[in-house]
């Protein structure tokens, strides 16, 4: 069986690649091999005075789907006094209140773990869009995928869309006031 041309998006490569999947098969061995080049990729990365290993295993115990390290350790200036950011995407399927009790639940593992209470974790779902732009730019995936993370891009670019509409609004309201 022979599939047709597709857009993919390659993430060994970072581009956006025309691949035609010859089977099934083919398919699911290119995923695997994708997803296991991601894991390698995370396995190396490596921030100073932090155990990113401790704090996926503790995440691999709850229903995060997603998680993404940002601010200072993320950027690589943290310092004694820093806190450690994280991004928590939980499943779908969990109300409102399970969700906060799963957060609140992985604040107090971590804490325990990481033996700090210097320890942020931010629903993704309801972080502002100057934050979330800050979390896509300099956050780095520790748990998850980065095809979930693509879903958050696209509010980012939808945000910023209307941030600038409001902008020329505002910036048309002074003209008038000018005017009159």
């Amino acid at each position: 069986m022979t599939g047709e041309a597709s857009d993919c998006y390659d993430y060994r490569s970072g581009c956006q690649s025309k691949y035609r999947i010859r089977t099934v098969e083919h398919s699911i061995k290119y995923v695997a091999r994708v997803l296991l080049d991601i894991m390698w990729e995370r396995k190396e990365t490596t921030i100073p005075n932090l155990n990113v290993d401790l704090i996926v295993e503790v995440i691999d115990e709850t229903p995060a789907t997603l998680t993404i390290l940002y601010g200072s350790y993320a950027r690589g200036d943290a310092t004694v006094t820093s806190d450690i950011d994280l991004a928590v995407e939980f499943g779908e399927s969990l109300s409102s209140s399970e969700r906060t009790q799963a957060r609140l639940d992985l604040v107090e593992r971590l804490t325990t773990k990481l033996n700090t209470d210097a320890i942020d974790v931010v629903p993704l779902s309801q972080v502002p869009p100057a934050l979330l732009e800050e979390i896509l730019t300099d956050g780095i995936l520790i748990y998850g995928s980065p095809i979930d993370v693509e879903r958050y891009s696209d509010q980012t670019v939808k945000t910023t869309s209307h941030q600038e509409r409001l902008a020329e609004f505002d910036d048309l309201l002074a003209d008038l006031e000018q005017v009159v």
